[in-house]
């Protein structure tokens, strides 16, 4: 009997971790959305006109001598905290188009939020069609789970 109630216990434990890890995990990803968002609303332009890492692409990287959309977003104060736990953050403008302001951040976060859908089923349903948003939920970039608008 006590053999029994410790495997149940077991199992719902495990369970409660990858819940508490999805929240902490997304949590984490809003606060970059939300940055972006700050950043954009009080700088009052676009961050694809900042100059950092070009405005598109991977988070942390810095492009031909532009500092990275991390860097930008930190410097300025609208970031703060710990993202080494997260893989692969992406950032994208929704359209090709100057004058859409949204923003895709796209990563990988664990455990998948939603396993049925793939992130360019979610870059669809959010009319996010820029050709960076297509790049990074497709080919080599299908991995990514988390794709959130802002």
């Amino acid at each position: 009997m006590i053999a029994i109630l410790a495997a149940i216990s077991i199992v719902a434990f495990n369970g409660i971790q990858d819940r508490a890890k999805l929240v902490k995990n997304t949590a984490a990803m809003d606060k970059v959305g939300k940055a972006i968002q700050l950043w954009t609303a009080e700088n009052g332009k676009s961050l694809r006109d900042s100059g950092a890492g070009a405005g598109y692409g991977a988070f942390s990287q810095i492009y031909s001598g532009n500092p990275s959309v991390e860097t930008l977003l930190r410097d300025s104060g609208y970031l703060i905290g710990n993202f080494n736990e997260l893989s692969a953050i992406l950032v994208a403008p929704c359209k090709t188009d100057a004058s859409d302001t949204r923003w895709a951040v796209i990563a990988i976060v664990t455990p998948d939020p939603d396993p049925d859908k793939t992130t360019a089923d979610a870059r669809a349903d959010l009319g996010c069609d820029s050709s960076i948003s297509n790049t990074y939920t497709t080919g080599t970039y299908t991995g990514r789970n988390f794709f959130k608008v802002y």
